[in-house]
């Protein structure tokens, strides 16, 4: 190979197998003892419209996977997922006229962040539920359809029902956490009259952004898994729970993210303590609040209307006086619980407390507050309690319990080299892991095979989305990689000089979209039929496959070595919506090249990069290259001019050339190249490019090396020079 030559080849490995766009590698969630989800950093970090979209598609692909490959599991709560499933699906539907319709409405965006965050938990549900099956609880690993049958069916009807054996797993449970969740997102879209917001009634626009406040305000049952809480929890609870008549404040007091609205919603939510209530509600405050908002939120909390006239009815209360007088008429005589969360001052809740009034009943107020001294001077005998902080051990497990991107890079120590079982403590501990990537980590070679083997232990990372070893040195991949069922790019050294053999198991990593590094062709992709991506494939004899399992199959980056030369491009010619293709062929070896006829029948391929060690002669017939190319690199020694075949090309627009061969004249004729707009032609010593009048109207920009002009019209003389172009990248 040329050096030109192995410098395109560095090139276009380092484009195909450059890190996924920095919205997805994001740095470490910030988390906290109160949740591991991180919504809202996710709301501020991604396009709420675009991400929430494939987000809640690809939850629903999920949820419909996992009612097929997990039957025997989901028997007790089968309907509950496919509800779950459907309702999801028809709530993308709405995203999509929401896009179209709604954009820059802060009601419609809201909405959608509720769609988006209730996704993302159902994406957990996923992802823990399947874990738990992958552990087993006890399950063995493999077994046979006739000993799950036995398993499964029979011990479970004879020791506990299949509802049970699903509730083993709490998927059951969260589910319904969902539903419900679902349903009021469903209602405020009914209620809100989302749809109906560009028909010009502008007077319903305050009412809309109340009631989309109201919701805020209604707490979800949450399914939280909490780390630390148990003694705070139950010295709170012994609080509420005490037989003190007279309506008493029980004051949760902490720093910002330290968990005081979590605990209080654990509290609020608790089946055993709502039942010694008759009504119950929860308003947060914040610092900027105004208190006739405070008071309806409140009574609409409390009361829950569901129909629109009724939220119209409340909404026309307006005067201080009145609300406050609606809400101690309507609590009077009634045991209440409210939550007053995040109380800034103490004139908020001198405000809020004229409304609540002491029935000698039992009453309770949770407050929670950043601000001791808002405590303990919110009731004549205040109960204050001061969430203290997670104790090393909690925060370490919350930190394994709840992280998701785990990023690593060796800037500053390259020379040092890392044991690959170093990684082990992690893959066992950071199981929900979604990103991992290892930037430039040199680990040590095995004594015995001298090669550096990837981790049995990241097939326990069964939520990876991403895994990245570029400059690893890892050549070879563990059969494990086939548990990564939800893996979606796999990305190698791209500079590697040995090749990378994948294990038969990869056919097993069905959310492949992006399979990127030097792999050695044949490896299964019966089932990969999600692949976008593949760069790239290092070809020894013939690469035969069914081009209509990779019928999603974009971007294609080939190697042909070796000395068949019954090499075909035919099974490459069949995918149908390949759209750029790189064929790299050492015609010093092989002796020829395959024939280019196979990918007229590509349709939609519009890009093309060839490059060849050795003699070539471009094809005769204009016929046999893609009817729809657009841009073309040849990068080969050329024994004649390929002008008079490239030029009758209809949609090429981009055309780089470079020539190292005899043919030491470019020829266009009038008319020719009629859509071209970018000419680049390099050579290797003082060689002629000649344009007829007429030809290559439409060109914008000229770019030549060791190349001068002759016999060209005036206009050409004008042309700038050409930018640079990677042509080795998709332009499209």
């Amino acid at each position: 190979m040329s050096h030109c030559q192995t410098e395109n080849f560095a090139r276009v490995q380092s484009e195909l197998c450059s890190p996924p766009n920095p919205t997805f590698l994001s740095l470490l969630p910030q988390v906290n003892r109160s949740s591991g989800h991180s919504s809202k950093g996710r709301s501020k970090e991604h396009n709420q419209r675009t991400m929430v979209d494939a987000v809640v598609s690809f939850v629903v692909e999920r949820l419909g996977e996992l009612l097929i490959e997990q039957v025997l599991f989901l028997r007790g709560v089968r309907d509950e997922v496919t509800w779950l499933r459907n309702k999801l699906d028809m709530m993308s539907c709405f995203l999509k006229d929401a896009e179209d319709k709604q954009d820059g409405d802060h009601r419609v965006r809201k909405w959608i962040s509720d769609v988006r965050d209730l996704a993302y938990d159902a994406e957990d549900i996923i992802d823990n539920f399947i874990l738990k099956v992958e552990e087993g609880e006890g399950t063995p690993k493999k077994m046979g359809l006739k000993d799950c049958f036995q398993k499964y069916f029979c011990i479970c009807s004879k020791r506990a029902s299949l509802v049970e054996q699903a509730n083993l797993y709490g998927i059951g449970k969260e589910i319904n956490t969902l539903k419900k969740r679902l349903e009021e997102i469903q209602r405020n879209r009914e209620i809100f009259n989302i749809r109906d917001i560009n028909d010009g009634r502008q007077g319903s626009d305050r009412r809309n952004e109340r009631l989309n406040e109201l919701r805020r305000e209604m707490p979800y049952e949450d399914n939280e898994l909490v780390v630390g809480f148990q003694e705070d929890a139950a010295k709170l609870m012994s609080e509420l729970v005490k037989e003190v008549k007279h309506r008493r404040v029980i004051s949760i007091v902490g720093m910002g993210g330290l968990g005081k609205t979590t605990i209080a919603r654990k509290l609020y939510n608790n089946d055993s303590l709502r039942q010694k209530f008759d009504c119950y509600a929860w308003v947060s405050v914040s610092k900027d609040y105004n208190i006739q908002d405070l008071l309806q939120k409140t009574i609409k909390s409390f009361k829950r209307p569901t129909s629109k006239e009724e939220f119209e009815f409340l909404e026309k209360m307006k005067e201080l006086d009145d609300l406050e007088t609606h809400l101690r008429k309507y609590l009077e005589g009634r045991r209440y619980l409210v939550v007053v969360d995040d109380v800034w001052d103490v004139n908020a809740w001198a405000s809020l407390r004229r409304a609540f009034p002491d029935n000698k009943n039992g009453s309770r107020v949770i407050m929670t507050t950043r601000s001791k001294t808002v405590a303990e001077h919110c009731d004549e005998r205040p109960y204050v309690y001061e969430l203290p902080f997670l104790k090393e051990e909690e925060s370490w497990e919350l930190f394994y319990m709840h992280l998701r991107t785990l990023l690593f890079f060796n800037g500053e120590n390259e020379s040092d080299e890392f044991e690959i079982a170093q990684l082990q403590p992690l893959c066992m501990k950071l199981r929900l892991l979604r990103v991992l990537h290892l930037e430039e980590l040199s680990f040590r070679r095995s004594r015995e095979t001298r090669k550096v083997k990837l981790l049995d232990e990241i097939g326990k990372l069964i939520h990876l989305r991403y895994l990245g070893l570029r400059g690893t040195e890892i050549d070879q991949i563990s059969p494990f990689i086939g548990n990564l069922h939800a893996l979606q790019t796999l990305e190698l050294d791209p500079f590697s000089d040995v090749l990378v053999q994948l294990p038969d198991e990869i056919r097993n990593a069905k959310q492949l979209r992006r399979l990127l590094g030097v792999f050695k062709w044949p490896f299964p992709v019966d089932n990969l039929t999600k692949l976008r991506t593949i760069g790239g494939v290092v070809v020894g004899d013939q690469m035969e496959f069914d081009p209509t399992v990779l019928i999603n199959l974009r971007e294609l980056w080939v190697k042909f070595v070796g000395r068949d030369r019954r090499i075909t491009l035919d099974s490459i010619g069949g995918l149908r919506n390949l759209q750029f293709l790189l064929l790299d062929v050492d015609l010093e070896d092989s002796g020829s090249f395959p024939a280019l006829q196979p990918l007229s029948q590509s349709q939609n391929l519009i890009q093309m990069k060839l490059w060849f060690k050795g003699a070539w002669k471009v094809p005769a017939e204009v016929h046999q290259f893609p009817p729809n190319l657009k841009y073309l690199s040849i990068d080969a020694d050329l024994t004649e001019d390929p002008f008079p075949v490239l030029e009758k090309l209809p949609n090429l627009t981009l055309l780089e050339l470079r020539t190292y061969g005899e043919a030491n004249k470019l020829a266009c004729s009038a008319g020719g190249f009629p859509q071209l707009e970018i000419l680049v032609v390099i050579g290797i010593s003082d060689e002629e490019l000649e344009v007829e009048e007429g030809g290559m109207s439409m060109l914008k920009g000229l770019l030549m090396e060791n190349f001068h002009l002759s016999n060209i019209s005036g206009r050409l003389t004008s042309i700038p020079e050409a930018p640079e172009i990677y042509f080795d990248r998709p332009l499209y």
